[in-house]
């Protein structure tokens, strides 16, 4: 790293004075992502004149995984797809449905019945357990009952600090979203797909392969005050982290159409640069009022998420339902430069979702699928039966994407 600086009394076509460096070895950076303070040494004297300061994020490959470019949807969108219905965590968070059915949110059971009721795709958070087992779950924290004596006392404690038999195990509460407050609710709970705690693994077999996924990758962000989200710590080297997950995916997508997001702009450079079939997408959080903003200003606001996402060159951009209906011009500011646009969190009426499809949104995180119009299509990942057979999408992924490891040789 060389600084140069212009003289006072420089003219203006005088070039600038080479005056210090910096080398920057590789054992400086001890893991994926991180701060680091470096010295600068003056270039003539050889003494330190000062230090530098560098936010670093390091991209390696994924073992096991081989990309060409013989096929790639990561720029890739169908312009004639718009106004398409995700169903976001399947029919949303803890829906009762027409016949009084409690669902619980991101499990089999609400994925199926999301795509019944019309989805195009299904959206769901994925996270690893502390056995590295990728699982669908939303929140970073799971909310159990235990006995105290001769009453039940609600506990929490960290996803990442329970292996998968555990996670299955639990008596899981649920939060009210209205009221904001752990209760008991009474699920089926000796029905194997309305438990929680899925592994990804299993969402690809129940799910059929027509359906198309959005697989949001949960990682826990740094706020302003310097807290961490789900109050813990995080346990997983983002490298790593990304490498299971895209692992599992390419294992057992068969040609699934997929598309990844997530809220950190740093997992979804590693997202994207670790492999070239699956498009990617940032999401923006455009806090509330009340809420505490991220450390990162990435993902704080709709314009700042456009220019990282095309900084990055992601597919697109997910923004808060909110705030594009408070200032809609913001839909242009992202779609003028080529970008998909979906939006999230919409407990907003018919006429409001009618609004969002006519400023040309491509798709919609919905979450009562029951309650919008009944209009099944072709979704943007939907192969088309007629046209593609299991076995031509099986041939497919053969071709276009060798896996280096017997354990990744596709059925």
């Amino acid at each position: 790293m060389d600084v140069y600086l212009f003289g006072m009394r420089a003219a203006r076509d005088e070039p600038p004075i080479y005056v210090a460096y910096q080398l920057l070895l590789p054992d400086i950076f001890k893991c994926s992502e991180g701060r680091i303070e470096v010295p600068i040494t003056c270039s003539f004297k050889h003494r330190i004149v000062g230090y530098v300061t560098i936010d670093f994020l390091i991209v390696l490959p994924t073992p096991e995984i081989y990309c060409d470019m013989k096929l790639s949807y990561e720029r890739y969108w169908n312009p004639e797809k718009t106004g398409l219905y995700v169903g976001h965590r399947g029919l949303g968070p803890n829906f009762v449905t027409a016949n009084q059915c409690l669902v619980r949110e991101n499990t089999i059971v609400s994925l199926k019945a999301a795509v019944e009721e019309g989805a195009h795709m299904v959206e769901f958070d994925v996270q690893l357990s502390k056995d590295m087992v990728p699982i669908v779950h939303h929140d970073f924290q799971a909310h159990f009952w235990v006995k105290a004596r001769k009453y039940l006392k609600t506990m929490e404690i960290p996803i990442q600090s329970l292996l998968v038999r555990q996670l299955k195990s639990l008596k899981v509460n649920e939060v009210k979203q209205e009221e904001k407050e752990i209760s008991e609710c009474c699920f089926k709970r000796d029905v194997v797909e309305h438990l929680p705690f899925p592994t990804l693994e299993e969402v690809f077999e129940a799910i059929p392969l027509t359906v198309g996924f959005n697989i949001e990758i949960k990682w826990a962000q740094r706020l302003i005050n310097n807290r961490l989200e789900g109050r813990g710590k995080q346990k997983f080297d983002p490298n790593m982290y990304v490498d299971i997950m895209l692992q599992c995916i390419f294992r057992h997508a068969n040609g699934r159409r997929i598309i990844l997001s997530c809220f950190d702009a740093d997992i979804c450079t590693l997202l994207r640069y670790k492999q070239n079939y699956y498009p990617v997408l940032f999401i923006s959080q455009e806090c509330p009022e009340g809420s505490i903003p991220f450390r990162d200003p990435r993902p704080n606001s709709l314009q700042t998420a456009v220019y990282n996402a095309n900084a990055m060159e992601l597919l697109g951009i997910v923004a808060r339902t909110e705030t594009i209906l408070q200032d809609t011009c913001q839909v242009n500011m992202a779609i003028n430069r080529g970008l998909v646009m979906f939006c999230y969190t919409t407990y907003s009426p018919t006429n409001d979702v009618s609004v969002l499809k006519r400023l040309g949104l491509h798709a919609i995180l919905y979450d009562k699928m029951e309650m919008c119009e009944r209009i099944i299509k072709d979704g943007v990942f939907q192969l088309q039966a007629e046209e593609s057979t299991v076995e031509e999408i099986n041939e497919e992924v053969r071709v276009s994407m060798r896996p280096q490891h017997p354990a990744f040789l596709y059925q």
